[in-house]
């Protein structure tokens, strides 16, 4: 481990320890100014203190959190588990102020302290992590049109304020019934905190850190679970649990997907307007329980997050689809991923992922760690177009259907269809060799023109070198023979592959369309490096006319064992 890095982790744990601080000061000051020993005169100003207070940590959790994917891209982790360690780290702190109550005398001067430190040790620690590819020069995202990212972001601002409102109406509901003292600990708020803080670590294990967001949905669903059990059995306990997970959730996915799916200069704003939004959120939830009899806004509630599970479902279907994939692959298949570009890849599109192929999993693998929200990947016609597929892989998951023995064209609808999702600000995987090896001593082909065609439409679009290694032997693979047969079932199956760094093409490269592909043919080649294997000769190219002449011949036993070029998953 470089020196370097040693001091990158090693400023990320001060931050967090200088977090847990602010809200153990927090924790404390609110602590003493709510504590019943207090008289009620010493109280007159306590609002005005506690929204001050609440502002300031606002401000200080947007910043902080803005620098975040820096942070973790010089300390070369993903986004997704700092984040969580660091909310974990301020709910700790803010549990152990409120519970010990050190009181006003040491509670102000660690707050004040820590709040004047966080800021710029954030801006430390994020030096040097900035992503050095050219950035887009869109508006912000709630006015700017025409880049899926804007609207992914939007949608994630109108779950934010969703969950607020929800939560803070049960929030009162179930814990408003009479005096909560804080100093005590009752059930309930044990309850809720307990549900909190299991919410939180149940994101820790996944490597990817966009599948957060495959919990938004459920979380209205445990939300809905919370106010049902609240409203038929008020005395018990349980919902207070139930409700504690719903809100922790979807938590630290959301923030992951905002900072992801907004540009790095836009990302404090949208933080802040994120905070605010879910502040405002909580008073109307707030409001809307003084406004109702109890019974009547228990019901009401009970109403809201069903309604709410049902519209968000929706909204984040394929994220949700994603977490249940992850749950079913998790005894079948373990990843070593290498490389730089697991924690540097652009989170915004457009992106193309390129990579040898060598089992129909290939995509499924490259999906696991790359953390690029709503990859399409093209598919085979052959599987795309059988019934319960064609719904999972083009409708959930927007493959990109490419016709089987398709011969030679010169309009290809499968290309079309990835130039215009990439000129939309997605990302799109591809496999450049248009095949699927079949022999041990081949592991790539030399690649076709579809990158060319592609790249050439939408030169800035990022490109990401990936290569494949043991997938090649696996259960749906060609080796040994046709995929599922004469090999065993994969169970605790070991995939290693390695993610190069993210680039953009010369745009002089794409003047020369074989220079172009032999280009991207040795990028991925050489991806093998992080993997520490060897060098691989490559296959040849020809002449200009040569490769045009190729290009137009049908396909023969000599090029492909009997199958097209063409064929891809």
């Amino acid at each position: 481990m470089s020196r370097s890095l040693v001091r990158s982790r090693a400023l990320y744990a001060l931050l967090a320890l200088v977090h847990a601080a602010t809200m153990f000061a927090a924790g404390a000051i609110l602590s003493a100014l709510f504590a019943p020993r207090i008289a009620t005169a010493a109280n007159a100003n306590s609002t005005g203190l506690l929204v001050l207070i609440a502002v300031v940590m606002i401000v200080i959790r947007a910043f902080v959190l803005a620098q975040l994917p820096a942070i973790a891209r010089n300390a070369h982790w993903q986004l997704l588990r700092p984040l969580t360690c660091l909310e974990i780290a301020g709910f700790a702190g803010a549990i152990a102020g409120a519970a010990v109550a050190p009181g006003l005398m040491i509670g102000w001067p660690i707050f004040l302290i820590a709040s004047a430190v966080i800021c710029p040790l954030a801006l430390v620690a994020a030096r040097g992590g900035a992503n050095p590819l050219p950035e887009a020069p869109d508006r912000f995202f709630l006015f700017s049109r025409g880049h899926i990212a804007d609207w992914s972001a939007r949608r994630h601002l109108a779950a934010a304020t969703v969950l607020a409102v929800l939560a803070a109406a049960l929030f009162c509901l179930i814990l408003g019934r009479g005096p909560i003292p804080i100093e005590s600990l009752p059930p309930r708020p044990l309850a809720l905190l307990a549900g909190l803080a299991l919410a939180l670590f149940l994101n820790l294990p996944e490597m990817n850190s966009i599948r957060g967001l495959g919990w938004v949905g459920p979380a209205f669903l445990v939300l809905a679970i919370a106010a049902l059990g609240h409203a038929l059995a008020p005395a018990a306990v349980w919902p207070a649990g139930v409700l504690g997970v719903g809100m922790g959730l979807p938590l630290a996915g959301l923030a992951t997907g905002l900072l992801f799916h907004v540009l790095p200069r836009h990302r404090f704003a949208a933080l802040l307007l994120a905070d605010v939004g879910a502040g405002v959120g909580a008073a109307a939830g707030i409001g809307l329980t003084r406004a109702l009899p109890a019974t009547i806004a228990d019901w009401v509630v009970v109403a809201l997050t069903l309604a709410a599970f049902g519209l968000f479902l929706k909204l984040y279907f394929r994220e949700f689809v994603e977490i249940v994939h992850e749950i079913a692959f998790w005894p079948l298949y373990r990843f070593d991923i290498r490389g730089p570009g697991r924690w540097s890849v652009p989170t915004r599109g457009p992106t193309l992922t390129i990579a040898n192929h060598a089992a129909y999993f290939d995509p499924l693998f490259l999906c696991k760690v790359l953390p690029l929200s709503g990859i399409r990947a093209m598919m085979i016609s052959t599987f795309l177009d059988r019934p319960f597929l064609k719904w999972l892989a083009g409708d959930v998951y927007g493959a990109i259907r490419v016709a089987e023995n398709p011969g030679f064209r010169r309009q290809a609808p499968e290309l079309d269809e990835a130039i215009a999702a990439l000129k939309n600000g997605q990302h799109v995987m591809i496999f450049p060799e248009a095949w699927l090896r079949r022999k041990e001593d081949q592991p790539i082909r030399r690649f076709a023109q579809g990158i060319y065609r592609i790249l050439s439409a939408v030169p800035d679009a990022v490109v990401i070198p990936c290569w494949i290694e043991t997938s090649w032997g696996s259960y749906l693979s060609y080796k040994g023979g046709p995929p599922t047969k004469n090999k065993k079932f994969d169970v605790w199956y070991k995939v290693v592959y390695a993610v190069g760094d993210p680039l953009v093409v010369p745009r002089e490269l794409l003047e020369d369309q074989i220079a172009t592909r032999r280009h991207f043919m040795e990028l991925v080649a050489n991806t093998r490096a992080y993997l520490d294997l060897p060098p691989h000769p490559l296959p040849p190219f020809g002449t200009k006319e040569e490769e045009e002449k190729a290009e137009h011949a049908p396909p023969t036993e000599a090029n492909a064992e009997g199958k097209p070029e063409q064929e891809r998953s």
